[in-house]
């Protein structure tokens, strides 16, 4: 009974780091939607002006906010940022020093690629 106790612990403090984890990801994912559709309605008002140069920078500045908004979706997802654990290919441990069983056939052997 001891084990499953521990067990069931470490089960229930994972959960509550993982249901934390997605909270901050659905936050900050929340706070980059509004920054974009801020950025969007900027880019509507600049959409009809016909002063080219100043627009076009303006619009350049814009892009740049964009990409920066971005970044942090980008960043979750490398291999080294936080979010790194979800682009781990089949092949590789997710458990340090276990590795997963081998699978019959691979994907890039199953099937010839069409070009």
């Amino acid at each position: 009974m001891q084990l499953w106790k521990r067990f069931s612990a470490a089960r229930d403090e994972f959960g509550r780091r993982r249901g934390a984890h997605f909270a901050q990801l659905d936050s900050e994912r929340t706070t980059a939607k509004a920054a974009k559709e801020t950025l969007v309605a900027r880019a509507e008002e600049l959409a009809e002006s016909t002063d080219w140069k100043n627009t076009a920078a303006a619009m350049k500045d814009l892009m740049a906010e964009w990409k920066a908004a971005r970044g942090l979706a980008r960043m979750l997802k490398t291999p080294s940022g936080p979010g790194s654990a979800r682009l781990r290919t089949a092949s590789s441990p997710i458990v340090p020093g276990h590795s997963p069983s081998a699978t019959p056939s691979s994907p890039s052997t199953s099937r010839p690629r069409k070009h």
